[in-house]
Order: C-alpha cells, then sequence, then structure tokens
C-alpha cells in the first residue's frame, strides 16, 4: 500500500464513522492541515508519529512493509540468523551431539518449531537452543524457550530419545550488544538462565544434570571474546589507513620528519666514490654550500645593516637583466627631493 492508498483508506473510514477532520485532529491532538496531508497522501510533509495518531483515532492499525530487490530482503535478514545456527551445529557436533536444525512439533495442540534440538547419547541428555541475534522481546523469548523446554521430552520421544537430562540453552553471537542485552536484564537472565561462558562449555562437554544458561558464540576458535569494531558497523573510505608502499630492494631507509622511513631512489654511493666527491669539491657539504646563501662576515658592514642593493635599485631603476631594457622603478608620493630636504636639515 503506497501512500496514497493509505490516505484515501483513512478518509474513508473517517467518512464510514461520520467525524469531520477536525474531530479526528482533537482527538489526535494534531492540527487540521495534517489530517488533510495525509488523507491526500502527502505523507512526506508529515512524521510516522502523525500518521499513527491519526491512524489510532480512527481505529486503523499501519504495518509497515519495507521492500527490496524481491526475495534478496528475506536472505539479506535470514543472513546472519543462518550462519549462527551453522556455528551451533558445528559445535556441538564437535563435541558429540547428534543435532536436528529447525525441528517442528505438534504436542496436545501446542505447534512451533525448535531452532536446533541436540541428543547426547553417552549421557542421555536432550538440548533445546534458541538461536536469537537480537533480543527484541524480552517476555516472548522466555515464554517461547520455556514452552519449548517443558515440550521436550515428549519432541524427543518421538524421535526415539529416552532423555533423562534436559538443558536450554538461549545462542547468541558474543557482541557487544548482545552482552549490553543481558547484561541489562541481568537479574532476569540470572534467575532463568544462570550459566554463562566456561560453565556452558563445561556441561556441554560432559552434562550432569538438567540446566539453563546464555551460549555467546564467538568468533574465534578458542572461544575468547574479540571485538574487531562492529558487525554493523560502516567504515568511510576517507578513513581507512593506506597500506604502505613496497620498499624496493637496494633502497635505504631514510628517517622522515614525521618519524616514519622513506625509501631513497638514489643507490647509496661506495666509500671511494663518496671521497672521490669530497675531492673534486662536488660531495654533499659541497650541494648544501651551493644551495644556501653565503653568511656575512660578523662585524662587517653587511652584517650590521643588511645586504646591499643592486646598483640599480640605488638610482631608482629596477637592474637590468641581459637583454632586456632597464625600467624606472616605481617611486612612491613621499619619495623624492620633498622628503630628503627634511632628512637633510635633520642630519645636520
Amino acid at each position: 500500500m503506497n501512500d496514497v492508498e493509505l490516505g484515501h483508506t483513512l478518509r474513508v473510514v473517517r467518512i464510514r464513522r461520520g467525524l469531520r477532520q477536525s474531530d479526528v485532529a482533537r482527538t489526535a491532538r494534531v492540527s487540521q492541515a495534517t489530517i488533510s496531508l495525509v488523507e491526500h497522501g502527502y505523507l512526506e510533509h508529515t512524521t510516522l508519529g502523525f500518521v499513527r495518531r491519526v491512524a489510532t483515532a480512527l481505529g486503523v492499525s499501519v504495518a509497515l512493509e519495507p521492500r527490496w530487490s524481491g526475495a534478496d530482503l528475506s536472505r539479506l535478514r535470514d543472513e546472519r540468523h543462518a550462519s549462527t545456527v551453522l556455528a551451533v551445529i558445528t559445535r556441538l557436533t564437535r563435541l558429540g551431539w547428534e543435532t536436528r536444525p529447525e525441528h517442528t512439533f505438534n504436542c496436545w495442540g501446542e505447534r512451533g518449531s525448535t531452532d536446533v534440538l541436540a541428543w547426547h547419547a553417552n549421557t542421555r541428555a536432550l538440548l533445546v537452543v534458541e538461536v536469537k541475534t537480537q533480543i527484541v522481546d524480552l517476555q516472548d523469548l522466555l515464554a517461547t524457550l520455556d514452552r519449548k523446554r517443558r515440550l521436550a521430552t515428549t519432541i524427543a520421544r518421538d524421535l526415539g530419545w529416552r532423555p533423562s537430562i534436559v538443558g536450554a540453552l538461549l545462542a547468541m553471537r558474543g557482541e557487544t550488544q548482545a552482552r549490553n542485552a543481558v547484561r541489562r536484564f541481568g537479574p532476569i537472565f540470572d534467575a532463568a538462565y544462570p550459566r554463562r561462558g566456561g560453565r556452558v562449555q563445561a556441561w556441554l562437554r560432559h552434562p550432569d544434570s538438567d540446566a539453563s544458561g546464555v551460549w555467546f558464540l564467538n568468533s574465534s576458535p578458542d572461544d575468547a571474546k574479540r571485538r574487531p569494531g562492529g558487525i554493523f558497523r560502516v567504515r568511510p573510505a576517507g578513513n581507512r589507513t593506506p597500506e604502505p608502499a613496497p620498499r624496493r630492494s637496494g633502497s635505504p631507509a631514510i628517517a622522515s620528519c614525521s618519524g616514519g622511513e622513506r625509501s631513497d631512489p638514489r643507490p647509496p654511493p661506495s666509500i671511494g666514490q663518496a671521497e672521490d666527491e669530497e675531492a673534486r669539491g662536488r660531495g654533499p657539504a659541497r650541494r648544501v654550500a651551493e644551495r644556501a646563501p653565503p653568511r656575512p662576515e660578523r662585524g662587517s658592514a653587511e652584517w650590521r645593516h643588511g645586504p646591499r642593493p643592486e646598483l640599480g635599485a640605488v638610482r631608482g631603476r629596477q637592474p637590468a637583466r641581459s637583454g632586456v631594457a632597464a625600467r624606472p622603478a616605481p617611486r612612491s608620493p613621499r619619495s623624492g627631493p620633498a622628503r630628503a630636504a627634511p632628512l637633510r636639515q635633520s642630519l645636520q
């Protein structure tokens, strides 16, 4: 349903109920202009909260249905859940458990499916695993897992299993948002699922009694928590650290001003070549002296008053270049004999 169809639906319901726009605006606590915009389908000029308030005033429920590239959106939303289920099955199989993913049941009128149902034949232990990528409704989560745990023995008998131990685990990725959600509702999770971390791993290896807990699946094989920067974080391309350029073989590394290293494209001279260049006056000291201007001798006139100007500048002309005629230098209004006369009088 697009914006125009939604607005038309709200308008038809309002007319059927015999209400005016001002009546709906008073009930929804919005302006009459907002009611007119919504009914004409101009939802981009208002907010989603206002649209929901108008629909609630008319007794209409509004549900959002995002669409993107057909079936790719459902596959994209299910990708993280499927990868988590795969990680649970892989680790349970490694520990000697027999697993049944997405096993459906119908017991005494209660229908549903378990994300992972596992059986440990040596200890006759049955495990119900509920996989969550994000905790949205805590009350629904606790009720659903408790119902599956209560029906687990009946579900197992249909498969020919006779369990003496029943366990229930809530499996989530070991991400910061999942750990913060469990920490936020700590007393509730401590009462319903008290086992964590090492205690869960120990029970999975040797189940000896009924147990329930929260199982954080970490990305490293040794079950160490690792935070690579967040799964849902998208870094801008401009903030990525550029990779260093490969250094050519034979080029020495020279320390730069920033503290790093740079490679000199010129090969290092041999000892005999360097001594030969110094003897002929073409060594590094000679090249530095050619680039730097000569320093005046201490106590000389140039040292006291600065370098002397060229002859052309003294006479009020620019120094002539080879092949170019000399041009007179521009004179300021305060230069010339008018200013020189008071200066001579003050010197006398």
